[in-house]
Order: C-alpha cells, then sequence, then structure tokens
C-alpha cells in the first residue's frame, strides 16, 4: 500500500506543478514571469511530504509592502527597470527609479495573495485526489484479502 501511495504523490507532485501557474495567474501574477518560471513543486525524498519552491521574492509579492516602509534600493530598481526594457519620455532611467521608489515609499504595493490561493488550491486538490486514490487502494486492498 505505501508504494501505491508514493506513485499517487509522484502523481500528484507533476499536477500541481500544472496548477500551480494556473492559480499564480488567477492571482494576477504574468505566467511568463521570471517568478512564474520559478515555480516548482517537488516530492520530498522521504515522501514526507510535497515542497513548494519559488524565488525569494515571492514572500514579497504575497504580502506586498506597506507605506513610509524602508525604501526599495535604486539599485534594484535599476536593474528592475533595465531587465524589463521600462523607459519614460523624459526622464532618465535613474530619475525614472528615484520617482518609483518615491511611489513606492509612500503609496506601498498592493499584496497578490498567491500563497493563500496556492494552499487552498493544493489542499483542495489532495482532499479529491486523495480520497479517490485511497478508495482505489482500499478496493483492491479488500479483494485481495476476500479472495474466494
Amino acid at each position: 500500500m505505501e508504494n501505491e501511495l508514493n506513485e499517487f504523490l509522484r502523481a500528484f507532485t507533476k499536477v500541481l506543478q500544472r496548477h500551480t501557474v494556473m492559480v499564480a495567474r488567477k492571482a494576477g501574477i504574468d505566467v511568463n514571469s521570471e517568478l512564474a518560471n520559478s515555480f516548482e513543486v517537488r516530492l520530498r525524498p522521504d515522501f514526507k511530504g510535497i515542497q513548494f519552491i519559488a524565488n525569494d521574492y515571492l514572500e514579497n509579492v504575497d504580502k506586498g509592502r506597506a507605506p513610509r516602509t524602508r525604501r526599495v534600493p535604486v539599485d534594484e530598481l535599476l536593474n528592475w527597470i533595465n531587465e524589463k526594457g521600462i523607459r519614460s519620455p523624459g526622464m532618465t532611467t535613474n530619475e525614472l527609479a528615484f520617482a518609483i521608489q518615491k511611489s513606492i515609499y509612500e503609496q506601498g504595493i498592493q499584496p497578490t495573495p498567491v500563497m493563500d490561493q496556492l494552499q487552498r488550491t493544493i489542499l483542495d486538490m489532495l482532499e479529491k485526489e486523495m480520497g479517490k486514490e485511497l478508495e482505489a487502494i482500499t478496493a483492491d486492498e479488500i479483494v485481495k484479502h476476500f479472495k474466494i
């Protein structure tokens, strides 16, 4: 029975990987973004759980940023602006970075609660799929023990 559960968990992990991107899209995360591409669902080697891996800044996206907290480093904003190819007419890249920094400082960033949505989706899927799988395994075990 343990082997069947391990096989189920392997298959379930693959399904979760596909659903993770769909949930992220529903939460407003661009599926082609570096963040979405960093999502990975793995089965722990000891089969005692599933690991969800993502870029470190997922927590910042998930929780947002309150106004008037520590300022975002300008160097990080400059890197982001250059990576995305963002330009603003009449502004240098430095001026744009400082304007973005000021806006984030004054207004904060709204949270994108993707982790709650992922957790709910995973638990719902696990409940449904695990129930089906356990039902099938239990039926097979009963048939093995009561063969006539």
